[in-house]
């Protein structure tokens, strides 16, 4: 290693002569012989012409230091000059403008220009920029150490106002690194030394730093004002990167808050400022922010997609390889928000290529959503490989939340296993870090998760244990939604316990609780509960509307199950209210009823099968398809966040949110409708594959002929049932499967 460093020093030295004896050699047409061989070739110097950018057009193509070096030599001293003003002028403009890998380019060969004619100041102001570029394409450890060779020649210069343009640089990789007591110290001495140079853009630019600390820490007071005062001097001196950042950064506040209206004003302010005058990686910021404002406020994950598209490729155009990976996560989400998962699997597995292409360090949060696909579509080895990679990342980057949630999402892979004990593992080492963290949300969250491990096993005392200790979690921090979960929880678990009244106490304060918040998923659930506690007591007549009006809501439920509620395995089986029932009306003798509701079985069958999946329809249907399906989205995601504002304590609740949900959901429905009836009107067949309208057994033997007879049978836990349909009539038979173990052998 020494050696290499002398060779290193060696051949520095031999190049900076060779170019100082050169220059006294101009005037003749002269071959110089270097050293190791190479003859160059040089022509007498006469004063020509130079046209500074086309000489630096055919540089930069090289991307070669010491080709730079080399082509210099034939420079006079006057066209050295010339490049230099040339590339010290557009420096600027080429960082405004997301040109990083040319303005890194441009920037060798000043910095070889430099090191010719022995100007500390231009090779400072080169790495300066270099750091600067590399920075924004997320390339923080080359940027640190280049700002750092750059900080100690401003030192040697003297040059106060370089010192403080690399402190506010080196503020920035900081946070990037997370190190915010580092960002933090560099903040205050670019602002110290801002304040003793009276520059103006030094304050705003050291604002803004403090703005994003402070956002990091959780204090988004002090962080609205850094914002805003960062903003108001960057707009005096018209700060273009200054200005747009602080207002990008200003809207993240008002999402956080809940106050996207206003959000969306400070995004579509600062998108302005950032295409009017071409700052690529401020619209690209921007348009991040929009995308998670129209997912998030608005449920509109078309337009979100979009933003999401169009950072892509600004992401391409400045070769921020790090920063398409994120914008991929990011489409990710949205998809698997969706149930997209065939699309949220290729984005999410580019953006594994493209952190292994770049050799970036792991993504916590692509690993993280390619586990939770894997988790949600049940191909849990895959689950288990990715989630154990989150949680070796985050134990290396000393995360604890990560390293909490990676446990708590292994313990679910491993109870979907029937692991039972390394779920109990997992789970105890999640409950060590949230508990040493303090984060009551997340605890009675992995409590759901014991109590339904527990439940599975058939530990009913444990199980009821855990799930009254996340029940007192959510009534101590008033978290409605997270309630009605846990009363439906507690009234399965007293039901396995054949405890009814206590049964009938919790799924009753559940069913009241899911109505009041429009939660379809835990309404069909609790009325089934109740159903089941009739049947119990032999009040199959009584039971029977409850599972009726079950089934109704069920079919008018277009919603899919959030990864929540399937990792508390809540929902695991939407058949149950259909099989109850036409066990009721069986053993009542109501064989055509019984029937009828088999054909509506299998028709939310094939509708859970077909999921979000593109239909394979005529050209001239597919337009409507895709209209229905786009707006069935829009309208479910926002009624999940109206009802998780309503959720809310009254005066926590954003009205001025709600009326703007409510207003857009009266719109989005009345187009879902006619466009449904459009639909049922040119296309029924279409209709039909997208819609719960099966035929009634009426119908069946209207169709059936004299030589055609339809034999239908429905499968239930311990018999199949049969009917034998003919023009005339239907006959039944049961038969008996209970000592047979079916589901082993299909």
């Amino acid at each position: 290693m020494r050696n290499k460093n002398k060779f290193k020093i060696i051949i520095g030295i031999i190049i900076g002569l060779v170019g100082f004896f050169l220059f006294s050699l101009l005037t003749f047409g002269v071959s110089v012989t270097l050293n190791d061989g190479t003859i160059l070739n040089l022509p007498v110097s006469e004063v020509t012409e130079l046209e500074p950018s086309q000489w630096v057009e055919k540089e930069v193509v090289k991307k070669d230091f010491l080709l730079y070096t080399i082509d210099i030599i034939s420079l006079s001293l006057e066209q050295q000059k010339e490049i230099i003003r040339y590339i010290s002028d557009r420096a600027d403009q080429n960082y405004l403008t997301g040109q990083y890998p040319r303005l890194i380019e441009e920037m060798n060969i000043l910095k070889a220009l430099a090191i010719a004619l022995g100007k500390d100041d231009l090779l400072a102001e080169s790495l300066y920029y270099q750091g600067r570029a590399w920075y924004r394409q997320g390339k923080d450890d080359e940027a640190l150490q280049v700002l750092l060779q750059a900080l100690e020649k401003y030192t040697t210069l003297q040059d106060d106002r370089g010192v403080m343009r690399v402190y506010i640089a080196l503020a920035g990789i900081y946070q990037s690194f997370q190190d915010l007591d580092k960002s933090e110290e560099y903040a205050q001495l670019a602002s110290k030394l801002a304040e003793q140079l009276q520059d103006t853009s030094g304050k705003a630019s050291s604002l803004l730093s403090f703005g994003i600390i402070s956002f990091y820490r959780g204090d988004l007071v002090k962080a609205e004002k850094y914002f805003q005062d960062s903003f108001n001097l960057a707009a005096q001196i018209e700060n273009i990167e200054i200005a747009a950042l602080s207002l990008n950064n200003l809207a993240y506040i008002y999402i956080e808050r809940g106050e996207y209206q206003k959000a969306q004003q400070i995004c579509e302010s600062s998108l302005q400022i950032s295409m009017e005058s071409g700052f690529k990686c401020g619209e690209f910021a921007v348009k991040i922010s929009l995308a998670r404002l129209y997912h998030e406020a608005w449920g509109d994950s078309n337009q979100a997609l979009q933003y999401l598209s169009d950072g892509q490729k600004l992401a391409w155009d400045m070769e921020l390889g790090y920063q398409e990976a994120w914008i991929l996560n990011n489409m990710g989400i949205i998809y698997l928000d969706r149930g997209d998962f065939q699309n949220a699997k290729g984005v999410l597995e580019k953006a594994e290529e493209l952190i292994q292409l770049y050799n970036m360090p792991g993504d916590i949060g692509v690993y993280t959503n390619l586990g939770s696909l894997y988790l949600q579509t049940n191909d849990l080895k895959r689950a288990e490989n990715y989630i154990t990679r989150v949680l070796r990342l985050a134990t290396t980057l000393n995360y604890p939340l990560a390293i909490a949630d990676a446990w708590m999402n292994l313990g679910v892979v491993y109870n979907n296993e029937e692991r039972y004990k390394d779920a109990v593992a997992a789970y105890n080492e999640a409950m060590k870090i949230y508990e040493e963290l303090d984060i009551q949300p997340r605890v009675a969250a992995l409590m759901n998760n014991v109590a339904a491990l527990n439940q599975h096993q058939g530990d009913l005392e444990l199980a009821l244990e855990a799930q009254l200790e996340a029940l007192k979690i959510h009534q101590e921090l008033n978290m409605p939604f997270d309630l009605s979960l846990d009363y439906g929880n507690l009234g399965t678990i007293y039901l396995d316990g054949k405890k009814l009244e206590q049964s009938k106490e919790y799924f009753e304060k559940g069913l009241e609780l899911a109505v009041k918040l429009n939660y379809s998923n835990l309404i069909w659930y609790c009325q089934v509960g109740l159903g089941r506690i009739l049947l119990d007591q032999s009040k199959s007549e009584e039971a029977l509307p409850y599972f009726k009006k079950a089934i109704d809501t069920l079919e008018g439920l277009r919603e899919k199950l959030t990864s929540s509620e399937m990792k508390r395995g809540f929902f695991e089986n939407k058949l149950l209210a259909y099989d109850l029932i036409i066990e009721v009306l069986w053993d009542s003798g109501q064989f055509e009823e019984a029937f009828n509701y088999t054909e509506r079985a299998r028709a939310r069958s094939f509708l859970d099968i077909l999921g979000g999946a593109m239909l394979r329809v005529k050209d001239e249907d597919k337009e409507m398809v895709n209209r229905l399906q786009d707006l069935e989205i829009r309208i479910t995601t926002l009624q999940d966040k109206e009802r998780q504002e309503r959720a809310k304590p009254v005066n926590e609740q954003n009205s001025i949110y709600l009326e703007e949900l409510q207003n857009i959901l009266s719109k989005l429905q009345q187009n879902y409708f006619q466009v449904k009836e459009d639909l049922n009107y040119y296309s029924p067949e279409v209709a039909s594959l997208i819609t719960i309208n099966p035929l009634t057994l009426g119908k069946v033997r209207e169709i059936l002929t004299e030589e055609i007879i339809l034999l239908d049978y429905y499968i239930t836990g311990d018999r199949i049932l049969v009917w034998v349909v003919g023009q005339e009539g239907i006959k039944t038979k049961e038969i008996s499967i209970k000592d047979i173990k079916l589901e082993k052998k299909i």
